[in-house]
């Protein structure tokens, strides 16, 4: 987290155990974006990792329910 530049003060302590920070939240949607257009580009629609395959339709789908989250 620390790596990510979010504020790891205790200032949400308390008020919610599952709370994502906009900052967060920003970050998770653009990294998403980013593999959703990746995948369709450069690995043919899939790309497979030791024996998890995940294509692109699965990231485009995690932004969009972000993005449904968000609003």
């Amino acid at each position: 987290m620390r790596e990510s530049g979010n504020d790891t003060m205790t200032r949400l302590d308390n008020i919610s155990s599952n709370l994502n920070t906009i900052d967060l939240n920003s970050l998770s949607y653009k990294y998403e974006m980013d593999l959703c257009f990746l995948t369709k580009q450069y690995f043919d629609y899939r790309f497979q990792f030791e024996v998890k395959v995940l294509t692109s339709e699965d990231w485009c789908v995690k932004v969009r329910e972000r993005k449904n989250d968000l609003i």
